[in-house]
């Protein structure tokens, strides 16, 4: 996660979208593995937390698809 936080970052700062999406990507990647292992103890929590990422993904890369 702190190398996507990081990437969104300078991807913001120099004003690079590919920059930006790759932090971003890095940090959705990261949320999936955690719900992951979170299904291993408590699998409501895995569910809601998988659940939370798509659809924030899903806002996230939804107005690359329309543009």
């Amino acid at each position: 996660m702190p190398i996507g936080i990081a990437l969104n970052v300078i991807g913001t700062w120099l004003l690079f979208p590919p920059l930006i999406i790759t932090g971003a990507t890095f940090i959705v990647l990261q949320g999936i593995i955690v719900s992951v292992l979170f299904m291993k103890r408590k699998r409501w929590k895995g569910i809601l937390l998988l659940s939370v990422i798509g659809v924030l993904a899903i806002f996230m890369y939804l107005p690359l698809f329309i543009h």
